[in-house]
């Protein structure tokens, strides 16, 4: 093997390195935005049970706040796969 062949398939590793560690910060990213909304989901379940109508306006809430958190993170994970 030539030295610029051993270089060039260096680059290439290198490369290939910095793509795995930005797609594992971006799945811990995205792990951290699913959990928060879970947590979001999660919290009307925990509290005293209120009435219907209210239990359906909190309900709708979270589903709001998931749909945010989505494309946040959709938003977050275009512009690094953009780079």
């Amino acid at each position: 093997m030539g030295t610029e062949r051993i270089l060039r398939r260096l680059v290439e590793t290198l490369f290939s390195l910095a793509d795995t560690f930005e797609n594992l910060d971006l799945h811990a990213e995205s792990q951290g935005a699913m959990q928060e909304a879970r947590a979001l989901v999660d919290k009307p379940h925990m509290e005293i049970l209120p009435t219907s109508l209210h239990q359906h306006q909190q309900g709708f809430t979270s589903i709001k706040e998931i749909k945010y958190v989505r494309r946040v993170l959709d938003q977050h994970t275009s512009l690094h796969l953009a780079c």
